[in-house]
């Protein structure tokens, strides 16, 4: 449910944007047409705020294009995107280069991958390993050590429940 002030933003945002695609029909400029898009787009990220009962004001990112995500490179040769969360569910896009390293760690959040190509090797604390390859997947369970070798360039989709704070995208 909106508050009263976030539920004003968005009907006072709405209307503009109405406005403005009556006014992209009448002109049919291409100019029109793209400030109509960029005023979209942010409109969108305007509508992702939202007043929570006991929180402050949090912005949740429940959609996102791969050129307005900022990568992160840690450790070295592994390249991580947040690319959608709110505070249950995040979604990473993962880049790893053949020889790179993720040492072993843990975290509350339960986490769930998918391998889209390469070759990697998951190891849990045990010794327990797998070699995952595209099309394989993973989950490892809240607070289990575990780490991971990546034996060819690779690419992978990870979720994690709850999100991982210090992979916010902000």
């Amino acid at each position: 449910m909106q508050s009263g002030r976030s539920a004003e933003l968005v009907g006072d945002s709405a209307r503009l944007l109405s406005s403005m695609l009556g006014l992209c029909r009448k002109i049919d400029r291409i100019e029109m047409a793209g400030l109509f898009d960029r005023y979209a787009s942010l409109t969108q990220r305007l509508v992702l705020y939202r007043l929570r009962p006991s929180r402050e004001l949090q912005m949740l990112r429940i959609t996102a294009r791969k050129n307005e995500t900022k990568s992160i490179e840690n450790p070295p040769g592994v390249i991580r995107t947040t690319i959608a969360y709110n505070d249950q569910l995040m979604l990473c896009h993962f880049s790893l280069k053949k020889g790179s390293e993720i040492p072993m760690h843990h975290h509350a959040a339960v986490q769930n991958g998918y391998l889209i190509s390469g070759k990697i090797r998951m190891v849990w604390e045990s010794g327990k390993d797998f070699v995952a390859g595209p099309g394989d997947g993973w989950c490892f369970n809240s607070d289990e050590p575990h780490r991971a070798e990546i034996l060819e360039d690779s690419e992978a989709i990870e979720c994690f429940n709850p999100s991982r704070s210090e992979y916010d995208a902000r």
